[in-house]
């Protein structure tokens, strides 16, 4: 198991040190910040002027090179458009990125098991055609069409909650809950096509005959087998999840790293995005890395494997 685990962590820092190369060649490509940073009417002189002083006139591999040592030592230079640090910046927002997406996670978790749950062993009823649809549907429904709608039902109909911003839980409720439905069909899912496969496994039969109580059945026995499954898509879609703040926190005005990067892609505001990307790439690797290490003690195998 240490084995495993030390694997899989030399392997994490691996795919954060590429995001981070793949980050700076991508943008290189994509804009130059110096015809964003000055007016139209800027002469060439002053364009040059601003390249030099921004490090832009070097060849490629010598701004590369520049770039790892500077990223070694946690340092993204400072950002084009508001003179501070890149990495402060992003620091003072992630926080709020982060409870964003736990909290939509934890919403989407408390949702999708127990229904996913119930409806492999409710199979062919009512209750599990219920789960089903609704499963449908979260995945049908686009994640900013939801959030609006969120926002004209319970912010502006029923004036229960905050329309946007932050500042209290409440403020967290409608963004939560639109990253939670959004999220929730896929685990839902798998819990219902896992404890199927496991239901009718020999164990669970010789359990029941033994007289075993239905509840541990399904939660001792049957849940901890299909949770391998659901804990690799979890770690898997908190990827997805990070990627779904991008657009809530522009519905919702959060203050959170999504917001920033938008107006910093706009703003060809290289530092910004480079911070934000490493920064981001290193959680959703963290959760995968965690996920691997979870699955790997619920099942022995897969570490000795």
């Amino acid at each position: 198991m240490r084995a495993f685990i030390i694997r899989r962590i030399g392997q994490s820092i691996l795919v954060c040190l590429g995001v981070a190369v793949v980050t700076f060649l991508l943008l290189r490509l994509a804009h130059d910040p110096v015809y964003v940073l000055l007016p139209p009417e800027s002469t060439k002189e002053e364009i040059e002027t601003l390249r030099k002083a921004m490090g832009f006139d070097r060849p490629l591999p010598v701004q590369f090179a520049f770039f790892v040592g500077r990223l070694l030592q946690g340092d993204f230079g400072n950002s084009f458009v508001m003179a501070q640090p890149a990495s402060a910046l992003i620091w003072e927002r992630m926080p709020a990125t982060l409870e964003l997406s736990f909290a939509g996670m934890a919403i989407a978790l408390a949702v999708a098991i127990p229904l996913g749950v119930l409806a492999a062993f409710r199979r062919n009823t009512l209750i599990d055609t219920f789960c089903t649809s609704f499963a449908v549907s979260g995945q049908a429904m686009p994640i900013f069409w939801l959030g609006i709608m969120l926002i004209i039902v319970f912010a502006v109909q029923l004036k229960v909650l905050p329309v946007s911003g932050s500042g209290s839980l409440l403020h967290l409720v409608l963004p939560a809950v639109t990253l939670a439905l959004n999220l929730a069909p896929i685990i839902m899912r798998l819990t219902r096509s896992r404890m199927l496969d496991v239901l009718n496994q020999d164990y669970i039969r010789t359990a029941r005959s033994k007289g075993v109580v239905e509840r541990t059945v399904l939660f001792r026995h049957a849940l901890r087998n299909a949770a391998i499954s659901v804990v690799t898509i979890i770690g898997l879609q908190f990827g997805r999840l990070m990627g779904g703040a991008v657009v809530t926190e522009t519905v919702f005005a959060w203050p959170g790293v999504a917001t920033l990067v938008v107006s910093s892609i706009y703003n060809a505001d290289f530092p910004v995005v480079q911070a934000a990307t490493f920064y981001l790439a290193i959680f959703i690797v963290a959760a995968n890395t965690l996920a691997d290490i979870a699955v790997a003690w619920l099942d022995p195998r897969i570490s000795r494997g």
